[in-house]
């Protein structure tokens, strides 16, 4: 399973693995859309060497029903060429980068 989750109080942490495209949407929609605005989110990118738009899309579907704004998202142990595209996106604006 490329997306498995736990939550620990108001903490979701999800771990994506293998990959994370458009084939992997389901399973991150039912780890991450299902808890409500305020939901603090680590998504840990560890194992993750290259990713879609539609992942890109799937983060910012996920900071607008965290609450947008108010959202507490971390996307972390994120590879050079992620991180890269990540701040490309300027998504250091967005969410917590690592």
């Amino acid at each position: 399973m490329p997306v498995s989750s736990s939550v620990t109080g108001d903490k979701v942490s999800i771990k994506l693995t293998q990959s994370f495209t458009f084939e992997d949407h389901a399973q991150f929609r039912r780890a991450s859309l299902s808890h409500p605005p305020g939901t603090k989110f680590e998504i840990d990118f560890g194992d993750i060497e290259s990713i879609d738009s539609a992942s890109i899309g799937m983060l910012l579907l996920l900071r607008t029903s965290a609450g947008e704004e108010k959202s507490d998202i971390s996307l972390i142990n994120c590879r050079p060429n992620i991180l890269k595209l990540f701040r490309m996106c300027q998504f250091g604006d967005l969410f917590r980068l690592s």
